[in-house]
């Protein structure tokens, strides 16, 4: 794991993250691997720019945005480790007032 950011950008951020440094290739092809087999079955291809990370929080308005944004600046080339994956899971997050609500649509381990 490696950097840390926001999303959209520091300046706006509604989620932070921590990126993959180590192994981003083979994230990416899972990635795009899913992408090709949910567009087969009329899921809508992504538009965004690939990104692999691991969503550490959420930012809601008014939070101390300047302090986060400053703090996520001296982070960006940080290395925090590395994990093995032992399974992937494809999640499905939906947003509501009372915050993200999440449920695993697929799972699959990994080969050993």
């Amino acid at each position: 794991m490696k950097g840390a950011g926001a999303f959209p950008s520091l300046k706006r951020m509604n989620v932070i993250w921590v990126g993959v440094g180590e192994g981003w290739s083979q994230v990416e092809l899972i990635f795009e691997q899913t992408e090709k087999l949910l567009h087969q079955v009329g899921f809508s291809r992504e538009t965004r720019p690939f990104n692999p990370h691991i969503t550490i929080a959420r930012v809601r308005s008014g939070r101390k945005r300047d302090e986060i944004a400053s703090f996520l600046g001296h982070l960006a080339e940080e290395s925090f480790g590395t994990f093995n994956a032992e399974h992937v899971r494809l999640k499905q997050s939906v947003l509501s007032p009372s915050g993200p609500r999440y449920s695993t649509l697929f799972e699959i381990g990994a080969q050993k």
